[in-house]
């Protein structure tokens, strides 16, 4: 008897497990802009504009589940040629078939920076 409640309590916490909420990113590009915040002080008391450039990535996530969904962490793997970095965006909540748009932190790059190949990876409930 004990073997059965084991094995029918174990099958339940399985069931539960492989449960989860599909959000799919549905739209993401690289966004730039001058880096305005670190101009270089120029020689005679104006600034010169700095070597690089803001990156960041934004888009919009969606929840195709039937429940709604929170805390979900999207990251996304970027390079400018010699480096790789990690941009996270996280969307407090994703509505049951609603869509959410997102941003990534800025990150100074003197280098052009761009998305690889490949899907983001997910996260949910997670921080």
């Amino acid at each position: 008897m004990r073997i059965f409640l084991c094995s029918v309590t174990l099958a339940l916490i399985l069931a539960g497990c492989g449960k989860t909420p599909d959000v799919v990113v549905i739209s993401r590009v690289m966004q730039k802009e001058a880096n305005v915040s670190a101009a270089i002080p120029g020689e005679f008391g104006g600034t010169a504009p700095s070597m690089g450039e803001l990156y960041w990535v934004e888009g919009k996530v969606k929840n195709t589940g039937t429940e709604e969904v929170t805390k979900v962490s999207v990251t996304f793997r970027c390079t400018d040629g010699n480096n790789k970095r990690l941009f996270v965006a996280e969307v407090d909540r994703i509505p049951a078939g609603g869509t959410v748009a997102f941003r990534t932190d800025k990150f100074p790059s003197p280098l052009q920076m761009s998305i690889l190949e490949g899907e983001p990876e997910i996260k949910i409930g997670e921080r």
